[in-house]
């Protein structure tokens, strides 16, 4: 029966690492970290949307004026997003998007 090999030393390790083997550790953490990042993009962009909507249902105490609705509205439909295309470009809009209407909404007597 033959014996188990050791465990290779660090120094044997870095010996068989290539630049090419490295690189595709490291695009494949890249990977793992992009898709983490959009999750947790997308996750916020979700939730404040969700909040905007359940603002307009006057549920929570803060009901949502005509002009409110309106000013909002207003900037809603200047949207001019592309989702086929995929653009970080969208992403930033929706954002902006969502923090003008909660300032519309935070505005008193609106």
């Amino acid at each position: 029966m033959e014996e188990p090999k050791p465990a290779p030393t660090v120094q044997e390790l870095q010996i068989r690492s290539t630049p090419r083997r490295d690189l595709r550790v490291e695009l494949s953490v890249l990977q793992k970290q992009l898709k983490e990042c959009a999750r947790n993009c997308l996750k916020r962009l979700d939730t404040g949307l969700t909040q905007a909507i359940e603002s307009t249902k006057g549920d929570s105490g803060e009901k949502v004026t005509q002009e409110t609705a309106r000013l909002i509205l207003q900037e809603l439909r200047t949207l001019n997003l592309k989702p086929a295309k995929g653009r970080r470009k969208d992403l930033k809009s929706i954002e902006q998007f969502i923090e003008r209407a909660f300032e519309i909404l935070r505005k008193p007597g609106e």
